[in-house]
């Protein structure tokens, strides 16, 4: 289904609804600040602003115990940013979250029932990275790495794909 976009955007982060009924687009390039939901009719409502503007970044939810949290993370407003900004359901505000460990933008970032992963993207000295890194533990965790790429990525994605137990044995 096709619907037109309340405000021009470009270089925003889309995070899906729990229940797949709608998606949030954080920050962008023409929208640095905003969060928007839509669903399959289109706009719903204006969500709390981000705490800074953000294009570039990566976005996602997971559960922490019963509550959804949303998170944004790194992202480029005039320079590189390793700051995190977490929205619980049914907050009226985002709330500052542990930084990453070094200034990223354009990562690809994946999220399980429990984690978050964010891989690759270009760092501080604007040269693409192949870090893995891993958050656990709601808005006061912090993030580890994890592993590494076989090479270094930038621009990527990233999906979940539940695998039967006995496929990997």
């Amino acid at each position: 289904m096709a619907f037109d976009l309340k405000h021009q955007t470009q270089s925003a982060c889309a995070i899906p609804s729990d229940d797949s009924t709608s998606v949030i687009l954080t920050g962008g390039y023409y929208t640095q600040n905003l969060v928007t939901r839509y669903t399959d009719t289109g706009f719903v409502e204006e969500l709390p602003p981000l705490l800074e503007g953000r294009m570039y970044h990566a976005c996602g939810s997971y559960h922490h115990g019963e509550t959804m949290v949303q998170v944004v993370a790194g992202g480029y407003d005039g320079g590189l940013l390793s700051s995190t900004e977490w929205l619980v359901d049914g907050s009226d505000h985002w709330t500052v979250g542990h930084p990453l460990p070094r200034a990223l933008y354009d990562m690809a970032f994946v999220s399980t029932d429990t984690s978050l992963f964010i891989m690759g993207g270009y760092g501080g000295d604007y040269n693409a990275r192949a870090e893995v890194y891993s958050h656990t533990g709601g808005v006061d965790g912090e993030w580890t790495m994890v592993g590494e790429l076989p090479s270094e990525r930038t621009n990527g994605a990233a999906t979940m794909v539940m695998v039967p137990s006995n496929i990997c044995q």
